[in-house]
């Protein structure tokens, strides 16, 4: 039992926010431009970086972002070669951001490989707020109140991905666990 506690204390532990980062507040004149919220620079082959962000919204008059985002990079090239990058929109509970609002873009300079994490402004007067909540390896700078731009820089692109959990494998599984609690007969015993 004690050990259960301590696991789970460790587990709050591990996974509490540290800062929060919000981008600048905006108008429906930056409807569509682009903010950059964190740089990673990989300077060795073999360097990663693997971040989880919770990202809300909050001071728009209309629904708010509220997601959950997963940013990784890995030198597995030597340099001139470009990293790795890996990123997906883990959760969302509303469609204000999608994965065609969340980009990075990779420039390789020398012996350094330099990877911006851009999202869109998606809800003109909306300051987007996120927190990394967990960090592995190398961490990102994650930037604040940086400005907008109308394109992205030039560089290596990765679009975000959308991991899906799908509704029929979830229903079936379901189903399966329903029917094996019917399978089992409850023992009674009489004293």
């Amino acid at each position: 039992m004690n050990k259960t506690i301590l696991m789970l204390l460790t587990s709050i532990v591990g996974t509490s926010q540290n800062s929060v980062y919000k981008t600048s507040s905006t108008s429906y004149l930056y409807y569509g431009k682009w903010t950059c919220i964190a740089k990673a620079i990989l300077t060795n082959q073999y360097q990663s970086s693997n971040t989880i962000l919770l990202i809300t919204g909050g001071d728009s008059s209309s629904d708010v972002i509220s997601s959950k985002l997963f940013f990784r990079l890995k030198q597995l090239a030597a340099f001139q070669g470009k990293p790795h990058v890996q990123l997906e929109l883990i959760q969302k509970n509303n469609s204000k951001l999608t994965e065609s609002d969340v980009v990075s873009v990779t420039t390789v300079l020398g012996t350094s490989s330099i990877v911006g994490l851009y999202r869109r402004v998606v809800n003109s007067g909306e300051r987007f707020a996120f927190t990394p909540v967990m960090i592995n390896n190398t961490a990102p700078v994650f930037l604040s109140d940086q400005g907008c731009i109308s394109s992205l820089p030039l560089g290596t692109q990765v679009a975000c991905k959308k991991v899906v959990i799908l509704k029929k494998l979830l229903r079936e599984y379901q189903i399966g666990k329903l029917m094996i609690l019917r399978q089992k007969k409850p023992r009674i015993s009489i004293v």
